[in-house]
């Protein structure tokens, strides 16, 4: 699992891919002690521009898998965001099963 956003209202992890992929898969879901009014977005970067923005997730949502053509990247940047909502340690949202794939 890729962290979660807490308190600090954003989470980034990034990824120095040397160009050895081409798919990156996962699940985003919101903690379910996340307060009932929180949401959050998933945004995928390769080498520095912004490739993917995910749906607005909420505790209530369905987890939301993502299948991203990362093909030829240097670097892939995960962010997750506190779009609306109150900024706590159980406030956070998670990505799951994340995987760089060649295929």
């Amino acid at each position: 699992v890729v962290g979660g956003v807490g308190a600090q209202n954003k989470i980034c992890e990034e990824y120095v891919t040397q160009g050895k992929y081409k798919r990156l898969t996962g699940t985003l879901f919101v903690d379910k002690d996340a307060p009932d009014k929180n949401s959050f977005k998933m945004k995928i970067y390769v080498d520095g521009k912004k490739i993917f923005t995910s749906p607005t997730i909420e505790k209530k949502t369905k987890p939301y898998s993502f299948d991203v053509d990362v093909s030829g990247a240097e670097f892939v940047k995960l962010e997750i965001v506190l779009v609306e909502g109150t900024s706590s340690m159980e406030s956070r949202a998670f990505i799951a099963n994340a995987e760089f794939s060649s295929e």
